[in-house]
């Protein structure tokens, strides 16, 4: 039968050969987790913003208004893609 010593094991080196570098602990200087925790946050926030950002701009482009048309909201997102 598996136990869950074999499970937790199992679990712990997928882990390790996904996220972490080939040869760890000893192919990355002692700073290696600080550096990666601190570049998760900044990629975690910097994909939230991006999605508040397109939330907000969808938001005033009248995305989810029932007056608002289709074809405004198209013609919005093309001006917008078209100046940068």
């Amino acid at each position: 039968a598996i136990g869950p010593r074999f499970i937790h094991r199992y679990v712990a080196d997928v882990f390790s050969s996904l996220f972490l570098p080939k040869g760890f602990p000893d192919s990355v200087t002692e700073d290696y987790l600080e550096y990666q925790a601190w570049d998760t946050i900044q990629a975690l926030c910097s994909y939230l913003r991006g999605v508040l950002a397109t939330k907000a701009w969808f938001e005033g482009v009248g995305v989810g208004k029932n007056d608002a048309s289709a074809a405004g909201a198209t013609l919005q997102w093309i001006l917008k893609d078209g100046c940068g």
